[in-house]
C-alpha cells in the first residue's frame, strides 16, 4: 500500500547579487535589499561574489545587515579555496551570533587564475579538486564549531575556572 502524501514545506529564497561594475554597494544599499526580501516573508537570501570585487564580501555585507533583520536567514557564499577553515568557521559563527542564530553558509570555489594571483599562492586547480577540498574545509568547520559544547563556558570567578575541560572536543584534521 503506497504511503499517504504527506504535504511538503516550500522555503522562498532570493539569490542577490552585486550590481558589478555599476557602483560598489553600500551596507544602506544591502541592508535595504535583505529587509526587503524578510518584508516580502522570503525565508532567506543567498548572497554571492568573488575575490577582486569591489566592496565588502557575501559574508560581511550579511553580517552588517544581521542586526537590522529579525526573521530572514542570511546565507552568504563563502569560498574554501583561499580561505582557511579557521578563519571561515570564525566568520561564519560570528554571523550566526550577530544574527541570533539565522546564519547559514553556501560553500563556494575559486576557480579563475585571476583570483589566484590575487593570493599569490598557486594557480587554479581544477574544479573537481577545488570542491574536494571544498568538502574537506567544510568538515573541519564542522568539527570546529563542535568542539565546545554549548555548556562549556563556566566562567566562575569565585574558583577561577572558565571553562568545563571535559566539555571541549580536539577538532583533529589532516
Amino acid at each position: 500500500m503506497p504511503e499517504p502524501h504527506k504535504p511538503t514545506t516550500l522555503h522562498l529564497a532570493a539569490a542577490l547579487s552585486a550590481p558589478g561594475a555599476l557602483r560598489p554597494y553600500t551596507a544602506a544599499d544591502w541592508t535595504r535589499r535583505v529587509r526587503l526580501a524578510e518584508d516580502g516573508a522570503l525565508d532567506f537570501v543567498t548572497l554571492t561574489d568573488a575575490f577582486g570585487e569591489r566592496g565588502p564580501d557575501a559574508l560581511q555585507a550579511l553580517t552588517v545587515t544581521a542586526p537590522a533583520t529579525a526573521r530572514v536567514g542570511l546565507v552568504p557564499a563563502v569560498t574554501t579555496t583561499h580561505t582557511e577553515p579557521f578563519h571561515l568557521q570564525a566568520a561564519v559563527a560570528t554571523l550566526d551570533w550577530v544574527s541570533g542564530g539565522r546564519a547559514g553558509w553556501l560553500p563556494a570555489v575559486s576557480t579563475t587564475e585571476a583570483e589566484a594571483r590575487l593570493f599569490g599562492r598557486r594557480p587554479a586547480a581544477p574544479a573537481a579538486a577545488l570542491w574536494h577540498e571544498a568538502a574537506e574545509v567544510a568538515e573541519a568547520a564542522g568539527r570546529l564549531w563542535d568542539s565546545w559544547e554549548d555548556d562549556a563556558e563556566i566562567r566562575d570567578l569565585a574558583t577561577g575556572r572558565f571553562v568545563d575541560r571535559d566539555k571541549l572536543h580536539y577538532a583533529d584534521f589532516t
